[in-house]
């Protein structure tokens, strides 16, 4: 499985990650991308664009994602992480774009790597947690981009290693939830 799942991405960056794909694709023939923007009504320009790019790709509204499409296009609500779940890799949309970055957690919970570009100002405590834990990567750019996501899917082993650190985060913020919500309580009896 080499797929690389880009979620809640924004205009600013979709022609970026669609671009980078077409390098990793070159290097890693397997490669896929599923991408969800943000705002699925997006969904027809991103084809457009990804057809001038020359990928054959597909929307969730219209085909299953099969061996003949290198991207799918979520253009549906409620899915994303279900197709987190499925992917290899993670990309966190809003980062790439200044927008402040989405919730890096969604692709942890499922024990993926995740990727992100430096703009991550709205989720800044979770995606330190994740950086620190080595289960999350910051790029500054398109080349730094491109390299960690060949880097994933070349190395299964430490994409496997990076996932686990991000499912290990997610298990330790339940953990210190939990003691909170307790203590919340006793404090209340």
């Amino acid at each position: 499985n080499k797929t690389i799942v880009a979620g809640s991405t924004h205009k600013r960056e979709d022609e970026i990650i669609l671009k980078v794909f077409c390098n990793v694709k070159e290097k890693v023939p397997p490669a896929r991308l599923i991408i969800a923007p943000r705002y699925p009504s997006r969904a027809p320009a991103l084809a457009v664009i990804a057809r001038q790019l020359g990928l054959k790709c597909a929307l969730r509204s219209q085909q299953e994602f099969g061996p003949e499409y290198q991207v799918y296009i979520l253009d549906t609500l409620g899915e994303l992480s279900s197709y987190y779940a499925s992917g290899e890799v993670a990309i966190i949309g809003g980062t790439i774009a200044n927008i402040g970055g989405h919730n890096p957690l969604e692709p942890a919970i499922h024990g993926k790597p995740i990727v992100f570009g430096p703009f991550y100002s709205s989720t800044l405590e979770s995606s330190d947690l994740l950086l620190e834990a080595g289960a999350a990567k910051m790029v500054s750019n398109r080349k730094e981009l491109e390299y960690e996501l060949i880097n994933l899917l070349q190395n299964p082993a430490l994409a496997r290693q990076r996932g686990i650190r991000a499912f290990e985060t997610v298990e330790r913020l339940k953990h210190i939830g939990d003691l909170y919500t307790e203590a919340i309580a006793e404090a209340l009896k």
